[in-house]
């Protein structure tokens, strides 16, 4: 496919009113196929990322951000908005460097304010927000709160479904992030289904299911009431995992992994829990995806090793979690990290001085 036929697909006369119907024919143009599975259309654009790029950075990001400036060139803002929004999308969940991509962010959200584009931006505002929040550069990680917007502001009445769908599944990815494990359980889970409908069951969904998934899953630890309608939850996601790999899909191996491991606690499988994660962090180091390493590595194997009295194997799995986030210029989870653990980890701060 070539931008010619980009332009010509029917897309640039797409609303901004109907953004599912735009990123479909968006997919149609550019030869994305699908094959359905549990209700999830599996399209070629999530296996085009790493086809692309095996190793550390999604090129479909690069190419997206391309269709950007080409939209700006022939006038298409609504392709410019769209392709650039799911570019930045591949690049939070594939752990670029937060400095990098907001920097890139805050100087196309100038430019796009410049060309009085602010409905398009509110779209992009969502995740950029996200980004910063996880950056650090929120008072509240939680709270979609800060440079890009201000969600305790926005009124019910106004604001968009599209734009409703786009918080609660960022908001899903950052309460993972964040150990706030039970409001995705409790909360998120239950949205989903409008989530879903609204953004379109893809590859952008999967990552958030994923995440919920995982936070479903921690909280299936307690054994309380709900946890059978969590582990079950857990349990679909993996399969559908599993599917995507099984048909050539490798983005989400790593997360696979992830998924296994959580099972294998559940199970009280202290050695294949252990060896899923470790997988899981060393396959994804070696994807480039150092958001989900440090994830594996922190709040999962490090905090499991503790329950599990394994000082070593958790002081070890933590301070690597700090190395990742540092990388991820996730300045929020470094200290997140640390001060979690603070008593924990000073043997190795009086080392280190």
């Amino acid at each position: 496919m070539n931008l010619g036929q980009l332009q010509t697909g029917g897309v640039s006369v797409l609303s901004l009113r109907h953004p599912r119907r735009f990123l479909k024919g968006f997919f149609a143009c550019c030869g994305a196929w699908e094959s359905s599975w549990q209700g999830y259309p599996l399209s070629e654009q999530s296996t085009i990322v790493v086809k692309f790029d095996p190793v550390f950075f999604l090129k479909t990001s690069l190419t997206l951000v391309s269709y950007y400036h080409y939209g700006l060139q022939v006038g298409d803002i609504q392709m410019a908005i769209y392709s650039y929004m799911m570019g930045l999308y591949y690049e939070l969940v594939c752990g670029r460097s937060l400095v990098t991509v907001t920097e890139e962010t805050r100087e196309t959200m100038a430019h796009l304010k410049a060309m009085n584009c602010d409905s398009q931006m509110e779209l992009l505002s969502v995740l950029f927000q996200s980004m910063l929040n996880m950056k650090g550069e929120a008072e509240d990680p939680l709270v979609l709160k800060g440079e890009a917007m201000d969600e305790t502001a926005l009124d019910p009445a106004s604001i968009t479904s599209w734009n409703d769908a786009l918080i609660i599944g960022y908001k899903g990815i950052l309460n993972a992030y964040c150990g706030n494990h039970q409001a995705n359980a409790e909360e998120i889970l239950e949205k989903m289904p409008f989530v879903r409908d609204e953004v379109g069951a893809n590859a952008i969904i999967m990552w958030l299911d994923i995440y919920v998934a995982v936070s479903c899953l921690h909280c299936a630890r307690s054994r309380g009431k709900r946890s059978g309608k969590y582990r079950k939850h857990g349990q679909n996601i993996s399969k559908t995992v599993k599917a995507w790999i099984a048909q050539g899909c490798p983005n989400f191996l790593h997360l696979d992994y992830l998924l296994d491991a959580e099972f294998a606690v559940l199970k009280g499988d202290f050695k294949k829990a252990c060896k899923c994660y470790k997988l899981s962090i060393k396959i994804g180091e070696k994807m480039g995806r150092i958001n989900d390493a440090g994830l594996a590595s922190s709040e999962r194997l490090g905090e499991y090793l503790l329950e599990k009295k394994d000082r070593d194997g958790a002081w070890k799995a933590l301070l690597r979690s700090i190395e990742f986030y540092k990388l991820w210029a996730s300045d929020y989870k470094v200290e997140s990290v640390r001060s979690t653990h603070e008593e924990f980890l000073r043997p190795y701060r009086v080392f280190q001085k």
